[in-house]
């Protein structure tokens, strides 16, 4: 994950701050839990899920379905990124998702409209 965002995600909004961050620890799974999960996953996926295996405590942010279903196969707490947004709004912190997920879109983000339109109107917007 680190090289997607720092390396192939450089000049992104975002990628300069994360590697510049110096409390930032960065752990590789155990091959024996990745290279199973990499037939099936991207590698920064596969990772993420490869570690929280150990952390059962941890959830993982996944919007992809595929990894989904791999994490929800394996018990790994997950959320996807309108759960982050709804969970936001739900608390105060945030006043409207729309515009966050309409920025989502404009920077090449594909989230299913369906999905947005089901959230949006469950915070009544």
């Amino acid at each position: 994950m680190w090289e997607e965002i720092t390396i192939h995600g450089a000049g992104l909004p975002g990628a300069l701050a994360i590697s510049q961050l110096d409390w930032l620890i960065i752990e590789k799974p155990a091959p024996e839990l990745l290279n199973p999960l990499s037939i099936l996953l991207d590698p920064s996926e596969a990772e993420a899920i490869a570690l929280a295996m150990n952390l059962p405590e941890s959830t993982v942010l996944l919007d992809d379905a595929q990894a989904r279903r791999v994490a929800e196969r394996f018990g790994v707490n997950r959320i996807g990124t309108l759960g982050i947004l709804r969970r936001a709004k739900k608390a105060g912190l945030i006043n409207a998702i729309k515009p966050y997920t309409e920025q989502l879109q404009k920077n090449g983000i594909y989230i299913r409209q369906s999905l947005i339109e089901a959230v949006l109107h469950d915070v009544g917007e």
